[in-house]
């Protein structure tokens, strides 16, 4: 994790402790796309793995108002060390002029050819309706790593559906690969 450094240098900084790690589950955005990102979090002395992925544009066009489909995975352990979850949270997060999924959000993961996951993913309550919108739920870890680890893995949200390119899949298998074995 990289911490910002003060302007000017304390002679006691040696003495005073460190600031504490920010909570990544407030976090709008993970830092860098594409590349895992491992936190821990003292307080409740649990470590979080995640990585961002766009699917659809990228950073920029939010601001500009494109088109843009980000993809967050997400698991916890207690303790240290990455463990093998029993669940990996996933979100997505739309953004657009106008609600794209607002009607239609029913979301299929393909691995391989085969469907390892379709349901309907309804938008949080608090979904801002504004050209934002977001969608969270979890797969269980077996069906996880089948998909960043497929040779061809497909996402359908509503009526888009994204093949993963060899850097999209190796974000996620990246993530995969925090686990200690």
């Amino acid at each position: 994790m990289l911490l910002a450094a003060s302007s000017s240098f304390d002679t006691h900084a040696q003495t005073t402790p460190p600031p504490p790690v920010k909570d990544v589950e407030k976090r709008e955005k993970v830092e860098v796309a594409g590349k895992p990102e491992v936190t821990w979090l003292e307080h409740r002395e649990m470590t979080v793995a995640s990585v961002l992925v766009y699917l659809v544009g990228e950073w920029s066009g939010i601001r500009d108002s494109k088109d843009v489909l980000q993809l967050v995975a997400r698991f916890r352990s207690k303790g240290r060390k990455v463990v093998q979850p029993a669940q990996v949270e996933l979100g997505l997060t739309s953004y657009s002029e106008k609600p794209k999924y607002a009607t239609d959000h029913k979301l299929t993961l393909i691995a391989d050819g085969q469907t390892i996951l379709s349901q309907d993913v309804p938008p949080p309550a608090d979904n801002s309706g504004g050209n934002a919108e977001y969608y969270r739920f979890s797969i269980g870890y077996p069906d996880f790593a089948k998909f960043a680890n497929a040779n061809r893995a497909v996402l359908k949200f509503g009526a888009t559906a994204i093949e993963l390119t060899r850097e999209m899949s190796k974000s996620l298998k990246d993530l995969d690969a925090t686990i200690g074995r």
